[in-house]
């Protein structure tokens, strides 16, 4: 994880706190509704008929009190961890353990089983991404672009789970809006006794639904306030999905003469309403609730192992990541100047503190010696400017030719502040480059060190 915020008050280097409140609901909403939803109508049919939408509610409202209780507990922590750290508070480091490993395992099998859901509804309308090459080909680029995003940092998973989240619950959500104008509330009302035989089966698969909102209190070290926003992000969670589950249980059974029936409930009951359309409406939400619910299993999975690290239950190698000087140069600016004529002679000063005024080192002097540069050629004619340059350029040949018999030679150019101007240092490196080959590392100036020596990575010099 390459996110770090400013070193804490301890000198200790701390995670970036870049989630908002929503941020952190758009994970809960995230984690709860995967690919399992789209499939949950007929499970539920055909485990309590027409009693599963109440049956929702009555479970939503019990996972709310356990939601409660973690929000109780996470308004007193504010690190990376959740239930991790909160059973190793209350129960010690063994159970700690036992909890964190327990998490970190459950989201990397949850991982597995939702990526081969989305590989199973993009089969719908491209079959070949099913098996042989393509299918692991698919997964693998699939699970390495969502980690190159995890990597990168975490306002920019932050940003993608917030915009799948929406993608996922969009299509819900006009599927809602469209059933509810011809919804037949009789098919939904129960019509016999519950059978209190059914509860186990269908409290099963309704607490297997609302889970995964245990996973909001494991980023608490990346939130902006995580003491009062994820108390809010939990119960939020709850909130929202509850009601969303309930309505579309009850306009699919309304919709659909025998739901249990259906291995697709939602995109059929969407295609009876809607056409076609509707169908391939839904089938688009669940590629998107796949693809967000397996970022946030990324994104909370790698942080159980970065709490683990960080609290010595595993190696420090988990729990690494880069220092906060990469943090303060993200939203690092140049200080003002103040440029002045004084006897003839221009001052030129940039007031505030050394750290941050030395950055205009390099810049200033390198402009200030350009102007040198362009007012002493001032009265010189074009064909005046190329002899001199050619001329320069057969002198700096030379010594290229000179450097080129040295044994060993490691050399690198650092003379932006001292150049003659921008076009002769690109000269030079080019030069360099041409007639050293490996022996010439690179430039300390960006712009030549993208263009001529190419760097494998994006730095200011090349390595």
């Amino acid at each position: 994880m390459t996110d770090v915020g400013t070193a804490s008050t301890s000198g200790t280097p701390t995670l970036r706190r870049a989630l908002g409140r929503w941020d952190l609901t758009a994970i809960g909403v995230n984690q709860v509704i995967g690919g399992a939803v789209f499939a949950l109508p007929a499970a539920l049919a055909a485990a309590s008929g027409r009693w599963s939408a109440l049956l929702i509610v009555a479970v939503g409202i019990a996972t709310l009190m356990i939601a409660l209780t973690f929000a109780e507990v996470s308004s007193r922590f504010d690190t990376t961890g959740g239930p991790y750290l909160y059973t190793r508070a209350a129960f010690g480091r063994f159970a700690a353990f036992e909890v964190g490993w327990m998490q970190w395992f459950s989201r990397v099998a949850s991982w597995a089983s939702v990526i081969n859901v989305l590989v199973a509804s993009l089969g719908f309308y491209w079959p070949a991404v099913t098996v042989g090459a393509p299918r692991t080909i698919l997964l693998t680029s699939l699970i390495a672009a969502l980690m190159a995003i995890n990597i990168i940092g975490i306002r920019q998973s932050a940003a993608f789970v917030n915009a799948v989240t929406i993608g996922k619950l969009l299509p819900l959500v006009i599927v809602i809006a469209v059933g509810l104008l011809s919804i037949d509330i009789a098919q939904a009302i129960p019509d016999s006794r519950f059978e209190f035989s059914k509860i186990s089966s269908t409290a099963l698969l309704l607490v297997f639904a609302f889970g995964g909102y245990e996973v909001v209190p494991v980023v608490a070290g990346e939130a902006k306030n995580p003491r009062r926003e994820i108390p809010f992000a939990l119960i939020a969670t709850i909130l929202l999905v509850m009601p969303l589950l309930a309505i579309t249980q009850v306009i699919t059974m309304s919709t659909l003469a025998d739901v249990s029936a259906s291995r697709t409930p939602l995109a059929d009951a969407a295609a009876r309403l809607m056409g076609a359309g509707g169908a391939a409406l839904i089938t688009v939400g669940a590629l998107f609730s796949t693809t967000g619910n397996n970022m946030g299993q990324a994104l909370s999975g790698s942080r159980n192992l970065f709490a683990l690290a960080e609290q010595g239950d595993l190696p420090p190698f988990f729990g690494r990541y880069d220092r906060p000087f990469l943090r303060w140069l993200e939203d690092f600016s140049l200080p003002e100047y103040e440029l002045r004529r004084e006897d003839g002679q221009f001052v030129l000063e940039f007031p505030g503190r050394w750290v941050e005024t030395t950055m205009w080192e390099i810049p200033a002097l390198g402009i200030i010696n350009e102007l040198r540069s362009r007012a002493a050629l001032r009265n010189y004619g074009p064909f005046t400017l190329d002899v001199t340059y050619a001329r320069a350029k057969a002198k700096m040949w030379e010594k290229v030719e000179r450097l080129k018999k040295l044994n060993g030679l490691r050399i690198s150019d650092f003379g932006t502040r001292r150049r003659h101007s921008f076009l002769w240092q690109r000269w030079c490196v080019e030069a360099l480059k041409e007639g050293l080959g490996q022996s010439f590392t690179g430039t300390s100036n960006f712009f030549p060190s993208l263009s001529i020596t190419k760097p494998k990575r994006a730095t200011s010099l090349c390595a």
